[in-house]
């Protein structure tokens, strides 16, 4: 039987440990680090992003990046067994850059998700520092002059009718080229305009019997993305990567009040959904695919009324 001061003496290192796992705990920050010091114009590199999250805590991660800039978004990349930490979510994306120097990724602002509260996390990105192609010894190096190839006893006569036949070439080439772009051109499909291939793409989610597979998840996530890619192409200023909160705090005039509620209205559900483990009742999937669809029919009727007060406008100024 244990006595009484061995029980205290392990009751006292249980408290130590307890109280060095927590302070291990708080000292750990979100960070980003990339997965090389400096790179080469063109070559990619792995961005890293570690968050931490207590138990039952949810990171979302964006699915793209706006760098913007002389750096180019490439994609996610997959995380290696070294990269996943207990009690750190991690998201890994691939980014390159097309000019030689140090490149700003600024920052980006994330939210993890509790069971009761959902905090924000800024993350200051890292600078990326980048090398030109060119190798360094060819600096202060000049070409030597030309040698004169044409002798007293050379005529330019040959030169010439290669210059000529080149030049023939070269103009039969670009015509040949130019009827081939033009026949290309006349082949290809008219271009679908967003907001029909939005309702077509829900129309195809609706019939693929996801909810009444007991895939209401994949139905939320799919019907969102058709809404996030037509907002992507109509409303070019709200990148993929930005949150739903970002979207509600942002301030843009193209949206009446109304419609920019009812938009972060629906987004909002189906985040609860997405990233909150909500299960939704029977008849929700199917009002938030209807007021997805009802919204982008309205958002259109918006649009073509910009469209005309632009044309009036116009005229107005013409006239």
């Amino acid at each position: 039987m244990t006595s009484a001061p061995a029980r205290g003496r392990v009751a006292l290192l249980l408290a130590v440990a307890a109280a060095a796992q927590a302070g291990s705990a708080a000292a750990q920050r979100p960070s980003a680090r990339l997965g090389a010091d400096s790179i080469t114009v063109g070559d990619p590199v792995t961005l890293l992003l570690e968050v931490p999250a207590a138990e039952g805590e949810t990171v979302r991660f964006p699915d793209s990046l706006a760098l913007g800039g002389d750096v180019e978004f490439l994609g996610r990349a997959s995380l290696d067994a070294a990269d996943r930490v207990p009690g750190i979510s991690a998201a890994a994306y691939r980014v390159t850059a097309w000019r030689p120097g140090d490149q700003e990724l600024g920052s980006l602002a994330l939210e993890v998700e509790g069971p009761r509260t959902t905090r924000r996390v800024r993350l200051d990105l890292p600078v990326l520092h980048v090398t030109s192609v060119l190798p360094e010894d060819t600096a202060g190096v000049e070409p030597r002059p030309p040698k004169g190839v044409l002798g007293p006893d050379r005529t330019l006569l040959p030169s010439l009718l290669l210059l000529a036949l080149l030049l023939a070439v070269a103009i039969a080439l670009g015509r040949w080229w130019a009827r081939r772009r033009a026949l290309a051109r006349a082949q290809e499909p008219p271009a679908i305009p967003p907001a029909t291939r939005a309702l077509e793409e829900l129309d195809r989610i609706r019939g693929a019997g996801l909810v009444a597979r007991g895939e209401v998840k994949t139905f939320y996530v799919r019907t969102t993305r058709v809404l996030r890619d037509y907002l992507n192409a109509v409303e070019p200023e709200w990148g993929a990567g930005m949150t739903t909160a970002e979207i509600d705090a942002n301030v843009d005039p193209g949206l009446r009040p109304v419609e920019k509620r009812e938009l972060v209205t629906v987004l909002f559900q189906a985040d609860r959904v997405k990233f909150a483990r909500h299960s939704p009742a029977t008849d929700e999937p199917e009002d938030l695919w209807q007021a997805v669809r009802d919204w982008i029919v309205a958002h259109e009727e918006v649009i073509e009324q910009r469209r005309a007060e632009a044309a009036a406008a116009a005229r107005e100024l013409a006239s």
